[in-house]
């Protein structure tokens, strides 16, 4: 509560207000020169003033700031930003009794009614600007029906959990680079490329390129050319009374060892053992038997293959992997019982270890207790695409036929073969450069614009709605950008 007085030249003599510090009320008395006097003036109490003061001025700057930058809109599934609403304009040249004003987003954001030629209605808002949105079903098709013409339209979809959003809409340019429809999309600026000196050469490469001929990125990335980096590597996994042993495009074997002690009674090895030496230790190899050669025929061709398949290569078993990488290994060691050679398929996936990482202290006994049954790799000796790839399982399917599974941390780079249950990494520096590069080149030719379904978004100001959707994103399983 301020109370003020006057003298007889009508000017202000004191000023008085009362001020929490420390749980008790003072007064701060300001005289005409404005300097503060406290009743009880310890320096801690000028202290928590101006703290007070700091404090209520940035979170001013910051409500600003917010505003000018606008609220974040977000998938409704998932929680990933889809847009801004500071990037929404409005598109004329529709009906305009379809049109509702959405306050929220601001004071004249349109959001129109459109109906499909299934009859299906969408309530949209456009905006000039989407991240975090994946195009699928292909380029856009010019006989396509389209909600906004001459702009023809092709569906996005979230990048996280692959719910529909919209549509990406795109027109060529006029001849004086305005667009269709008078709308106001200028060309990008260029972009300032000035504090990227550490972007490598690779990235410099690409961002001299055409948008035709844009770089391969790592989703892209030819799984030719991820594998080529296992030439060379062999990996062990102990089962028991077996060891089997995977070497990439050669082979898989199964043998077993048992340390090796030379005196009178042995003198010959068994037929078909060998010693080995494992940590200064000697060890008699027997029996040791094939399990398959890798074919080359097999992986060449769909008919090479098609002549080397058995039954079990057919169906995909216990693998919980939305792809992988099947490598047939034929013409083993003879069975018995098939009177053929053994066959294994080795499936090349990429695991999930971020369960693996998150076990108590009880799973961790666990394995401790079974060591024996551990994987054991061949060191890497530098290679860094070596690291980490280990055999997970091996499964006889069937009577001398048999499945190994294999993890190649380096196929997690594309989202095919990522399980549903890891996050996507996030992009590199230099992929960050590429993408705004390729998307201001694309602006140049393009008029470009984005129509959202507004149900199938949400606005970050919505708490409550926000908070359910954090809540539930550990349950959905489904990630949630931060």
């Amino acid at each position: 509560m301020f109370t003020t007085s006057r003298n007889h030249h009508d000017t202000f003599h004191f000023l008085y207000f009362p001020v929490l510090v420390s749980s008790q009320v003072h007064t701060v008395l300001f005289d005409s020169t404005f300097k503060p006097r406290l009743s009880n003036p310890p320096l801690e109490q000028y202290e928590t003033m101006f703290n007070f003061l700091l404090f209520f001025l940035l979170s001013s700057t910051i409500s600003c700031t917010n505003q000018l930058r606008g609220n974040a809109i977000l998938c409704r599934r998932c929680g990933t930003t889809v847009t801004t609403s500071s990037h929404q304009h409005n598109i004329g040249n529709h009906n305009k009794n379809e049109i509702k004003i959405l306050p929220e987003i601001s004071p004249d954001a349109e959001l129109t009614r459109f109906r499909s030629p299934t009859s299906v209605s969408f309530d949209i808002v456009t905006f000039k600007r989407a991240t975090n949105v994946v195009i699928r079903g292909g380029k856009t098709e010019k006989d396509r029906e389209t909600f906004f013409p001459p702009f023809n339209m092709v569906p996005i979809f979230c990048k996280s959990c692959g719910a529909h959003v919209g549509w990406k809409l795109v027109a060529d340019r006029n001849k004086d680079s305005t667009c269709p429809m008078k709308i106001d999309i200028p060309p990008m600026k260029p972009i300032d490329l000035s504090g990227s000196v550490h972007m490598s050469a690779a990235a410099a490469a690409a961002a001299t390129t055409s948008t035709s001929t844009s770089t391969q990125t790592t989703e892209q990335r030819s799984i030719k050319d991820i594998l080529s980096n296992l030439q060379g590597f062999c990996s062990t996994k102990q089962t028991g009374f077996w060891v089997y042993e995977w070497c990439f495009q050669r082979h898989v074997r199964q043998f077993h060892l048992e340390p090796y002690v030379a005196d009178a009674t042995t003198s010959s090895l068994p037929k078909g053992g060998s010693l080995v030496t494992v940590a200064g230790t000697k060890y008699l190899k027997h029996p040791d038997w094939s399990l398959g050669g890798w074919k080359r025929a097999a992986h060449v061709s769909k008919q090479g293959r098609k002549d080397h398949l058995w039954p079990d290569t057919r169906k995909k078993g216990e693998t919980k992997e939305p792809k992988f990488v099947s490598h047939l290994h034929v013409s083993g060691q003879k069975c018995d019982e098939t009177k053929d050679g053994r066959r294994t398929e080795v499936r090349l996936i990429c695991c999930d270890t971020t369960a693996s990482e998150k076990k108590g202290d009880d799973a961790k006994k666990k394995d401790k207790d079974q060591k024996k049954d551990s994987e054991t790799k061949t060191k890497p000796n530098g290679k860094a695409a070596w690291q980490g790839v280990s055999i997970r399982s091996i499964l006889e399917t069937s009577m001398c036929r048999y499945r190994m599974e294999v993890c190649v941390p380096a196929l997690c780079q594309r989202d095919d073969f990522r399980p549903p249950s890891m996050g996507k990494p996030p992009p590199t520096k230099e992929e960050k450069i590429v993408e705004q590069i390729q998307v201001y080149k694309e602006s140049q030719n393009k008029c470009i614009f984005y129509g959202l379904i507004w149900n199938r978004l949400l606005l970050q100001s919505d708490i409550k709605s926000y908070d359910w959707i954090v809540s539930t994103t550990p349950i959905v399983g489904v990630r949630r950008e931060r």
